[in-house]
């Protein structure tokens, strides 16, 4: 826009994957979701400033993008967007990782060394599925941060031979239980999203 003083507010809304369906067959359903109370909305100047400041923005570029255009501009400038839930999923755990959350202590995590002799026994009591590793992460989550079960599901994947894109898709069901950002947080919103199975609308308003 030419007029560079006008304030963009980033807006974000949580919905069902069916109002998502939904939204694609008649997109101006956006302007009502858009415009509802208890959104996340945030200066994105503000946030583009704290992005770039981190050492990496990969995930909050995603974050504020999105992953899929819904064809809608009439409240927002350029394209409405959206985000399914895999993408919120990875997206709320991504997020933390780029430092959009405060790091949780530490010291209830084992040491280093025995990362891999817990990946080996949780692997091996899991007959090394990855879905069945998978549904372990409530118990997990209350028991690491999720720096060590970002190392641990890595390493429970390098002894099973899973794929990357398994280890990845695995690494992320058993970190969204375990992060917890401040609620009203950019990092918060996508974490609730991601552990209440939501998708996410969004755009940029003036």
């Amino acid at each position: 826009m030419s007029d560079t003083s006008v304030v963009m507010q980033l807006v974000l809304a949580r919905i069902s994957p069916a109002v998502l369906d939904a939204i694609r067959s008649r997109p101006s359903m956006l302007a009502d979701i858009l415009g509802a109370a208890g959104n996340f909305v945030a200066d994105f100047d503000d946030l583009v400033a704290t992005a770039d400041a981190k050492p990496t923005r990969a995930w909050f570029d995603t974050a504020v993008n999105g992953t899929e255009p819904l064809g809608y501009d009439e409240l927002t400038v350029g394209p409405a967007f959206a985000l399914d839930v895999p993408d919120v999923r990875a997206v709320a755990v991504g997020l933390v990782e780029e430092g959009w959350a405060p790091e949780p202590p530490a010291d209830t995590d084992p040491p280093d060394a025995d990362v891999d002799a817990t990946a080996r026994s949780l692997g091996a009591a899991a007959g090394w599925d990855p879905d069945e590793f998978a549904s372990y992460a409530p118990v997990l989550a209350e028991s690491w941060s999720p720096d060590f079960l970002n190392r641990l599901v890595h390493a429970v994947g390098a002894a099973g031979n899973w794929s990357d894109e398994t280890i990845e898709r695995v690494h992320t069901a058993v970190a969204v239980p375990a992060i917890h950002p401040p609620a009203h947080s950019l990092a918060g919103f996508f974490a609730k999203a991601a552990q209440t199975g939501q998708a996410v609308v969004g755009g940029l308003v003036p």
